[in-house]
């Protein structure tokens, strides 16, 4: 989008143009490799100025500039792998969630953590997150180790809906204080990607219970559960 390169995943490509085919895999001219991390890079965003960041199972999160290659900055302050990174709409914030149970917010011209940082609240791993359009809100997704473990107990009941739903959960977050707003609890298994309708009215998330559930992004409120995947979903987006 915008002109700016598609990016696969793995190490960090940039590529300038791919075709898709039933029987071969995709075919692209890369445009360069940006190396840096230690480790697997779990996500990475762009921001309108151009301004690519990655985030990464060695902890750190670094920006690049995206046409020329070249790494700006190293940001470090979890205590764990990084799974999501994602910019504000007005492309002055920019948000991480880890496997420390956080999500940080970070000036996105300065590298500097904002005051209102870090939010917890989450009692394990986050794996996504994401904005509203209006940026307000910040959408963050988890999975909870130790509920799962208490799951698999003897005595724990995997049918009780009150433990199953307690495996996992989406909170919203007001940005400007770094309050929790709302907890949306409903998937079986970990959540492992949050997307905001353009109008930001409607949130989907993914889990590997392999369902999509929309939510009323204001209320909360559940609003369909989509089946049909066979396996867990990754990643949803609209």
């Amino acid at each position: 989008a915008n002109g700016l390169p598609l990016i696969l995943g793995g190490s960090i490509d940039l590529r300038d143009g791919f075709t898709f085919t039933t029987s071969s895999p995709i075919e692209a001219t890369p445009l360069q490799t940006l190396s840096g991390h230690s480790n697997i890079v779990w996500s990475v965003a762009y921001n309108r100025d151009g301004t690519l960041a990655s985030a990464s199972h060695d902890g750190t999160i670094r920006l690049w500039h995206a046409e020329t290659g070249l790494e700006l900055q190293t940001l470090s302050g979890h205590n764990g792998p990084i799974s999501s990174v994602a910019y504000s709409p007005d492309g002055t914030t920019l948000a991480s969630a880890s496997f420390d149970g956080t999500i940080k917010l970070w000036d996105a011209a300065t590298g500097q953590e904002l005051q209102q940082s870090p939010l917890s609240g989450h009692s394990d791993m986050v794996f996504s997150v994401a904005y509203s359009p209006d940026g307000t809100t910040l959408a963050s997704a988890s999975f909870s180790v130790l509920a799962q473990q208490a799951l698999n107990e003897d005595f724990h009941d995997p049918n009780d809906p009150q433990v199953t739903t307690s495996l996992s959960n989406i909170q919203l977050w007001e940005v400007a204080s770094g309050s929790l707003r709302e907890t949306l609890s409903g998937h079986t298994a970990p959540i492992k990607s949050v997307a905001y309708s353009p109008d930001g009215t409607t949130l989907a998330s993914a889990s590997d219970d392999g369902s999509i559930k929309l939510w009323h992004a204001e209320s909360g409120l559940e609003l369909q559960t989509l089946s049909g995947h066979t396996a867990p979903i990754k990643s949803v987006t609209y």
